[in-house]
């Protein structure tokens, strides 16, 4: 049987961990757009860009490893 290495499993843990935070900002952001019924609030617009900047590094860091 292959068990993970720390490495692998310490990676996970960390993309892991990175792509929840993203999930609870996202859904703060769905809760702010419904709660507001808009989108075009600045909160929902500079979070959106976080996320998305934040997405694409999770993402490079995946490839990366």
């Amino acid at each position: 049987m292959n068990w993970p290495t720390k490495s692998h499993s310490t990676y996970m843990d960390l993309v892991v961990s990175w792509l929840r935070s993203e999930i609870a900002t996202l859904n703060n952001v769905l809760d702010t757009i419904v709660k507001n019924d808009s989108y075009s609030d600045e909160y929902v617009r500079e979070s959106m860009k976080e996320a998305e900047v934040a997405l694409k590094q999770i993402r490079k860091f995946i490839n990366a490893n």
